[in-house]
């Protein structure tokens, strides 16, 4: 991320993460953080700057276009931007893997399903089956999906936006040890100074003055 700017939310931002890094960015609320990713993943535009992506020079122009290069999502508020609520729990995490899983022009519903429980075992996601509707589900385990589905579909980068929002004090080291396994590189966002402090290899602070070094 080079110079990125966009009016009252964030100004002249730097920063670059490698494969197989954790990098986390804290500071207050308001900061300018969810604003600042929410324009990386092209939810929003900056009004300056440039984004490099594997080393090449990249416009991502809507949620869709970073998905096909190769990014994913998990957004702070899950029930309005993560989840489709009428929709299973199978269907919630697959969505974004479809053409993947395709065999003959078709969807394979039994790698679908497959998928999904590997990852409800993994994440330990409490749910009657994979055919629930994700609405039935509590906050924390409608989080643990939308972040499986990410996973699940393999991206080269992953943006977190408090990532342990309405997780359970026993669900922390089971998210710490998926992402620490993750082979991409991760952008995490979080208040939680123990998160950030636990999890990323690289600390900055988001304020007026753009990203202070804490820790690396």
């Amino acid at each position: 991320v080079e110079h990125f700017t966009r009016t009252k939310e964030f100004e002249d931002i730097n920063f670059s993460v490698n494969r197989g890094e954790i990098f986390g960015i804290g500071g207050l609320v308001g900061a300018g953080r969810s604003e600042l990713i929410s324009a990386i993943f092209g939810r929003t535009r900056p009004e300056n700057g440039k984004l490099y992506l594997y080393g090449k020079e990249t416009v991502i122009t809507s949620p869709s276009d970073g998905v096909k290069q190769g990014m994913g999502y998990l957004p702070e508020e899950r029930r309005a931007h993560g989840i489709f609520p009428i929709l299973s729990v199978q269907e919630n995490m697959v969505i974004p893997m479809y053409k993947k899983i395709m065999k003959a022009g078709k969807i394979d519903y039994s790698n679908a399903k497959k998928i999904t429980n590997d990852y409800i075992e993994r994440i330990q996601i409490k749910t009657p089956s994979v055919d629930t509707p994700i609405k039935s589900l509590s906050g924390g385990n409608q989080q643990k999906v939308v972040l499986s589905k990410w996973l699940a579909n393999n991206p080269r980068v992953i943006i977190l936006d408090e990532p342990t929002r309405n997780f359970s004090p026993l669900s922390g080291p089971v998210i710490r040890k998926m992402l620490r396994e993750f082979p991409g590189a991760v952008i995490s966002i979080s208040h939680d100074r123990k998160y950030i402090e636990e999890v990323c290899d690289k600390i900055y602070q988001l304020n007026p003055n753009g990203l202070q070094l804490i820790s690396e």
